[in-house]
C-alpha cells in the first residue's frame, strides 16, 4: 500500500528498521509495547504477528497474555511495567504526574524515552490505519507463516480462530440472558476443536468430499447456532438437523459414517461430560 508513495514507504521503512528493530532501547521491550497498542486499538493484523528477533531474546507466548493487565501481572519486570505504562499513557492519552516520570527516569535514558515514545506513536498510528482498511492475514504475501503468532500460520488455521472468538462471543450473549452454560461451552470448545482439526489440513486434499453436519438438536438452539458458523467456515453445503434419537442412525447409514462418527464421539465422550446430556 505505501508503494504507491515511495517518499511514504520509505519514511515507514527506515523508520520501522531505525527504532524498532535496531535503535538505543532493546528489542524484546519495543515488540511489548507494540502488541501492548495492538490490543488497544484493536488491530488483529498486527496484534498477530510476532518478532522473530524479540522471541531469540526470550519474549514468549505467555508474555502477551496479561498486557492488558501488566500492572497486576507477575510476568513483567518492573522495567517492563514501566515501559508498558508509557505505551498506556500515550495511547488512552492519560493524564501524568510527577510519580510517573520519576518512574520513566528512574528506569529509562533520556534518548531511550525518545525512542520507545516516538516508536509507539509510530506503530499506533500505523495499526489503527491497518485496522481501518480492515486488512486479513494472508491476503499479503500468501502461502508464508513467517512472523505470525501461534493459530496463524496459515490461512485455514486463522479462519478456524475466528470461528472460536464468534462461538465465545454467542456463549457470552446466552450467559447474559441468564441461560445455562455448562454444555454450551463444552459444545463450543468441542466444535472450535473441530474446526481447527479440518482447516489445517491440507485444502488441495481435505475435505475431498463434501461436510454435511447432523445437528441432534432443533432449529434455532444453541446448537444450531453454533454448528451453522461451523459450517460456513467449513463450507459445509448444509446443517441437517434431526432428534437426538434419530440423528446416530442417519450417522451410521452415511458413506461417511465413519468420519462423521469420530467426530460425533470426539464431542459425546471425549468433551461432553454426561450429566450435560
Amino acid at each position: 500500500m505505501r508503494a504507491h508513495v515511495p517518499g511514504a514507504f520509505w519514511a515507514f521503512a527506515n523508520s520501522w528498521r531505525d527504532i524498532f528493530k535496531n535503535g538505543v532501547c532493546d528489542h524484546a521491550l519495543k515488540e511489548l509495547c507494540r502488541l501492548y497498542v495492538s490490543r488497544s486499538v484493536r488491530c488483529d493484523y498486527c496484534g498477530n504477528q510476532r518478532s522473530i528477533k524479540a522471541a531469540g531474546a526470550g519474549l514468549i507466548e505467555d508474555d502477551v497474555k496479561d498486557l492488558l493487565n501488566f500492572e497486576k501481572s507477575t510476568r513483567y519486570s518492573e522495567r517492563q511495567k514501566a515501559a508498558l505504562a508509557y505505551a498506556e499513557a500515550i495511547t488512552w492519552r492519560l493524564a501524568t504526574d510527577d510519580a510517573f516520570w520519576e518512574r520513566m527516569y528512574r528506569h529509562f535514558s533520556e534518548p531511550e524515552l525518545v525512542e520507545l515514545g516516538c516508536f509507539i506513536a509510530l506503530t499506533m498510528g500505523q495499526q489503527s490505519w491497518l485496522r481501518l482498511l480492515n486488512i486479513e492475514h494472508h491476503q499479503v504475501l500468501a502461502g508464508t507463516s513467517a512472523s505470525m503468532a501461534p493459530g496463524f500460520e496459515s490461512e485455514g488455521l486463522a479462519a478456524a480462530v475466528q470461528v472460536f472468538k464468534q462461538l465465545l462471543g454467542k456463549a457470552k450473549h446466552k450467559e447474559g440472558e441468564g441461560r445455562s452454560m455448562t454444555s454450551i461451552r463444552y459444545f463450543l470448545v468441542a466444535l472450535a476443536f473441530v474446526a481447527v482439526r479440518a482447516l489445517a489440513q491440507d485444502a488441495t486434499s481435505y475435505p475431498s468430499k463434501p461436510i454435511r453436519i447432523i445437528v441432534p438438536f432443533t432449529p434455532g438452539s444453541a446448537t444450531d447456532i453454533v454448528a451453522r458458523l461451523v459450517g460456513d467456515k467449513l463450507n459445509a453445503p448444509g446443517v441437517s438437523r434431526s432428534s437426538s434419537r434419530i440423528a446416530p442412525g442417519r450417522v451410521a447409514r452415511s458413506a461417511l459414517h465413519r468420519r462423521r462418527k469420530r467426530i460425533r464421539t470426539a464431542i459425546r465422550w471425549r468433551w461432553f461430560p454426561p450429566a450435560t446430556w
